[in-house]
Protein backbone atom coordinates (compact mmCIF):
# COMPACT_ATOMS: atom_id res chain seq x y z
CA UNK A 1 0.00 0.00 0.00
CA UNK A 2 2.68 2.35 0.49
CA UNK A 3 4.18 1.49 -2.58
CA UNK A 4 0.56 2.34 -4.07
CA UNK A 5 0.97 5.81 -2.44
CA UNK A 6 4.23 6.65 -3.26
CA UNK A 7 3.51 6.33 -7.21
CA UNK A 8 0.61 8.24 -7.25
CA UNK A 9 2.43 11.08 -5.63
CA UNK A 10 5.03 10.21 -8.01
CA UNK A 11 2.72 10.80 -10.93
CA UNK A 12 1.70 13.66 -9.67
CA UNK A 13 5.12 15.43 -9.51
CA UNK A 14 6.24 14.49 -12.63
CA UNK A 15 3.38 15.35 -14.25
CA UNK A 16 2.40 11.34 -15.72
CA UNK A 17 -0.73 9.87 -15.52
CA UNK A 18 -3.01 12.99 -14.51
CA UNK A 19 -6.48 12.46 -14.85
CA UNK A 20 -9.38 14.27 -15.30
CA UNK A 21 -10.33 13.85 -11.61
CA UNK A 22 -7.21 14.97 -10.22
CA UNK A 23 -7.46 18.15 -12.31
CA UNK A 24 -10.84 19.17 -11.32
CA UNK A 25 -9.78 18.38 -7.70
CA UNK A 26 -7.32 20.96 -7.90
CA UNK A 27 -9.11 23.60 -9.77
CA UNK A 28 -11.75 22.92 -6.90
CA UNK A 29 -9.41 23.30 -4.25
CA UNK A 30 -7.99 26.90 -5.99
CA UNK A 31 -11.28 28.08 -7.01
CA UNK A 32 -12.18 27.68 -3.47
CA UNK A 33 -9.39 28.90 -1.95
CA UNK A 34 -9.88 32.07 -4.19
CA UNK A 35 -13.57 32.59 -3.82
CA UNK A 36 -12.67 32.55 0.22
CA UNK A 37 -9.97 34.87 -0.41
CA UNK A 38 -12.36 37.11 -2.94
CA UNK A 39 -15.09 36.95 0.09
CA UNK A 40 -12.18 37.81 2.49
CA UNK A 41 -11.11 41.17 0.05
CA UNK A 42 -14.72 42.06 -0.24
CA UNK A 43 -16.07 41.26 3.13
CA UNK A 44 -13.24 43.60 4.54
CA UNK A 45 -13.60 45.98 1.64
CA UNK A 46 -17.08 46.55 2.96
CA UNK A 47 -16.59 46.80 6.47
CA UNK A 48 -13.76 49.86 5.40
CA UNK A 49 -16.26 51.65 3.64
CA UNK A 50 -19.18 51.03 6.37
CA UNK A 51 -16.67 52.66 8.86
CA UNK A 52 -15.65 55.17 6.80
CA UNK A 53 -19.36 56.20 5.76
CA UNK A 54 -20.07 56.42 9.66
CA UNK A 55 -17.20 58.69 10.39
CA UNK A 56 -18.46 60.55 7.55
CA UNK A 57 -21.81 60.97 8.78
CA UNK A 58 -20.16 61.84 12.12
CA UNK A 59 -17.84 64.33 10.59
CA UNK A 60 -20.90 65.89 8.76
CA UNK A 61 -22.73 66.21 12.34
CA UNK A 62 -19.65 67.48 13.32
CA UNK A 63 -18.80 70.15 10.73
CA UNK A 64 -22.71 71.22 10.80
CA UNK A 65 -22.11 71.89 14.66
CA UNK A 66 -18.86 74.25 14.05
CA UNK A 67 -21.01 75.66 11.32
CA UNK A 68 -24.01 77.29 14.10
CA UNK A 69 -21.31 77.62 16.20
CA UNK A 70 -18.96 79.87 14.04
CA UNK A 71 -22.10 81.65 12.76
CA UNK A 72 -23.63 82.46 16.34
CA UNK A 73 -19.94 83.83 17.40
CA UNK A 74 -20.13 85.99 14.14
CA UNK A 75 -23.35 87.31 15.00
CA UNK A 76 -22.01 88.03 18.23
CA UNK A 77 -19.12 89.55 17.33
CA UNK A 78 -20.77 91.88 14.93
CA UNK A 79 -23.36 93.01 18.13
CA UNK A 80 -20.45 93.81 20.21
CA UNK A 81 -18.76 95.92 17.60
CA UNK A 82 -21.60 97.71 17.13
CA UNK A 83 -21.91 98.30 20.50
CA UNK A 84 -17.87 99.04 20.94
CA UNK A 85 -18.66 102.12 17.84
CA UNK A 86 -21.41 103.24 20.14
CA UNK A 87 -19.24 103.40 23.20
CA UNK A 88 -16.31 104.75 21.65
CA UNK A 89 -18.97 107.23 20.19
CA UNK A 90 -20.21 108.31 23.38
CA UNK A 91 -16.78 108.60 24.81
CA UNK A 92 -16.10 111.03 22.65
CA UNK A 93 -18.85 112.89 23.25
CA UNK A 94 -18.05 113.24 27.08
CA UNK A 95 -14.68 113.78 26.21
CA UNK A 96 -15.43 116.60 24.37
CA UNK A 97 -18.03 117.98 26.83
CA UNK A 98 -15.29 117.34 29.66
CA UNK A 99 -13.03 120.02 27.52
CA UNK A 100 -15.80 122.56 27.53
CA UNK A 101 -16.55 122.20 31.36
CA UNK A 102 -12.87 122.57 32.34
CA UNK A 103 -12.56 125.24 30.04
CA UNK A 104 -15.90 126.99 31.73
CA UNK A 105 -14.30 126.32 35.17
CA UNK A 106 -10.86 127.89 34.30
CA UNK A 107 -12.92 131.12 32.69
CA UNK A 108 -15.18 131.30 36.38
CA UNK A 109 -12.50 130.78 38.17
CA UNK A 110 -10.28 133.69 36.56
CA UNK A 111 -13.76 135.98 36.90
CA UNK A 112 -13.87 134.82 41.02
CA UNK A 113 -10.14 135.73 41.15
CA UNK A 114 -10.84 138.96 39.59
CA UNK A 115 -13.85 140.20 41.44
CA UNK A 116 -11.83 139.38 44.42
CA UNK A 117 -8.96 141.64 43.56
CA UNK A 118 -11.18 144.22 42.58
CA UNK A 119 -13.10 143.76 45.78
CA UNK A 120 -9.68 144.28 47.41
CA UNK A 121 -8.73 147.06 45.65
CA UNK A 122 -12.12 148.72 46.41
CA UNK A 123 -12.27 147.84 49.77
CA UNK A 124 -8.72 149.68 49.98
CA UNK A 125 -9.80 153.11 47.93
CA UNK A 126 -13.28 152.87 50.57
CA UNK A 127 -10.05 152.84 53.43
CA UNK A 128 -8.08 155.20 52.11
CA UNK A 129 -10.75 157.76 51.14
CA UNK A 130 -11.93 157.08 54.34
CA UNK A 131 -8.78 157.81 56.11
CA UNK A 132 -8.21 161.07 54.00
CA UNK A 133 -11.54 162.05 55.49
CA UNK A 134 -10.49 161.15 58.57
CA UNK A 135 -7.62 162.87 58.70
CA UNK A 136 -9.53 166.38 57.33
CA UNK A 137 -11.80 165.81 60.00
CA UNK A 138 -14.83 165.14 58.19
CA UNK A 139 -15.75 161.94 60.49
CA UNK A 140 -14.74 164.21 64.30
CA UNK A 141 -13.54 161.38 66.47
CA UNK A 142 -10.54 159.20 66.86
CA UNK A 143 -12.83 156.38 67.27
CA UNK A 144 -13.93 156.91 63.38
CA UNK A 145 -10.02 157.49 62.88
CA UNK A 146 -9.09 154.13 64.86
CA UNK A 147 -11.88 152.40 62.66
CA UNK A 148 -10.51 153.60 59.61
CA UNK A 149 -7.02 152.84 60.26
CA UNK A 150 -7.96 149.54 61.04
CA UNK A 151 -10.39 149.12 57.66
CA UNK A 152 -7.19 150.15 55.93
CA UNK A 153 -4.94 147.67 57.60
CA UNK A 154 -7.27 144.73 56.88
CA UNK A 155 -7.64 145.92 53.28
CA UNK A 156 -3.69 145.93 52.76
CA UNK A 157 -3.18 142.28 54.43
CA UNK A 158 -5.71 141.12 52.22
CA UNK A 159 -4.81 142.38 49.09
CA UNK A 160 -1.20 141.95 49.54
CA UNK A 161 0.51 138.71 48.95
CA UNK A 162 1.49 136.72 51.60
Amino acid sequence: MAQVRHDRLRQRSTGAGVNAASLVEQIGVFAGAGAGAGGGFFMVKWFVEWMAGRLDKREARLDGATDKLMAAQDRRIDALTTRLDAVERLLADCQRKHAESEATVLRLQAIIDGKGEIAQRAQAIVAADRLADAAKGVYGSEARAYAMHQALSLAYHQAAPV
